[in-house]
């Protein structure tokens, strides 16, 4: 309970610090009013600054579906993709003030479901992906996972862009992604 000592408990704050992703954040909550897409392009729009994703000729089937809260995804076929992602741009200013970027994400998958975040700098001449340690797995049901990325300063001092990619692995996957968060540790 907030503020209850006699637990020994203390409350802390879950909003974001001011600057923190908050129009990230939001506009990854507002994905929940965009449009169905019933058959994803290679790079699909779904709202300013946020794509699906997946190789280009590569038979990939990929669908969106806003929910209530949230979104479905479906990937009915994989075909000869080497990646499924969804993908959204981050601060670069706002992620220089931090040491940790973390993903707290709730999802209900319908069977295995399996992604790993990643974290992109991007820089004139190309770029250079940072991946979570561990992959978020769920074989069934509702889950709450958190992941996080360790912030390498000398990458990022060479960017002048960032982005986020969900890779998610597998042929085929059915799941209902409730929210994301982007957070910043440190």
């Amino acid at each position: 309970m907030p503020g209850d000592q006699q637990q020994g408990l203390v409350e802390l704050p879950i909003e974001a610090a001011p600057g923190r992703f908050v129009a990230e954040n939001a506009r990854l909550a507002g994905l929940s009013g965009c449009e169905a897409v019933t058959q994803a392009s290679a790079t699909q729009g779904l709202a300013d600054g946020i794509w699906l994703s997946t190789e280009p000729d590569s038979g990939a089937e990929l669908a969106f579906e806003p929910r209530k809260t949230g979104f479905a995804l479906t990937l009915t076929t994989v075909g000869k993709s080497h990646w499924v992602s969804l993908s959204f741009r981050l601060s670069i200013d706002t992620l220089r003030t931090g040491r940790y970027l973390c993903f707290l994400i709730r999802t209900t998958s319908h069977g295995f479901l399996s992604y790993r975040p990643c974290l992109r700098f991007l820089r004139e001449n190309g770029f250079t992906d940072h991946f979570a340690r561990d992959y978020m797995v769920s074989s069934d049901g509702e889950s709450e996972q958190l992941s996080y990325i360790a912030i390498d300063r000398a990458r990022q001092a060479q960017a002048n862009a960032a982005e986020v990619h969900l890779f998610f692995q597998g042929s085929n996957f059915r799941t209902e992604i409730h929210s994301i968060e982007a957070l910043l540790i440190g």
